[in-house]
């Protein structure tokens, strides 16, 4: 699931679902949202999931973070953006009320932090998008070795 809006760094997780669409393995779906509180609405029926927000605080711009909700990995690191609940919230609250995944992995993609006007137009700055392309990478890869085994009732998002 791809979190954010449609301008600058923000829309870093549609960025990276959009290139994810046709290179994932049966069984896979990607999805978008603009909000963390809309991955609520995102988790009937799914098997493993995984959540690609940009974030702030982790490092250098197209820095890669992972981890899970309860990760130490995020503590310093915003994914609040535009969005009122971020993302690692969400899905505490999804754990607190039985409905998260066996697997749930964040995503956090870094995004440039000079406030410049790129932020705001439609385009990733350069070092994000560099970001974003290795990040889809990653997750096919573990993508395609995770499916292995698994059957056609068993959904990722």
């Amino acid at each position: 699931v791809g979190v954010g809006s449609d301008f600058g760094d923000d829309r870093v997780g549609q960025y990276v679902v959009d290139r994810l669409a046709t290179r994932l393995p049966p069984g896979c779906e990607v999805r978008k949202v603009r909000a963390p509180a809309d991955l609520l609405d995102q988790l009937d029926d799914v098997a493993e999931l995984h959540v690609v927000d940009g974030c702030r605080g982790a490092g250098p711009p197209g820095l890669i973070i992972q981890g899970d909700a309860g990760s130490a990995r995020f503590s310093g690191v915003c994914f609040r953006g535009t969005h009122d609940l971020d993302v690692v919230s969400a899905l505490r609250l999804a754990e607190a009320l039985g409905q998260l995944p066996p697997r749930a992995t964040i995503w956090g993609v870094e995004m440039a932090k000079d406030g410049s006007p790129q932020s705001l137009r439609a385009a990733l700055t350069m070092e994000v998008a560099a970001g974003a392309d290795r990040l889809v990478d990653r997750i096919v890869t573990e993508l395609h070795g995770a499916t292995v085994g698994y059957s056609e009732s068993h959904r990722h998002a």
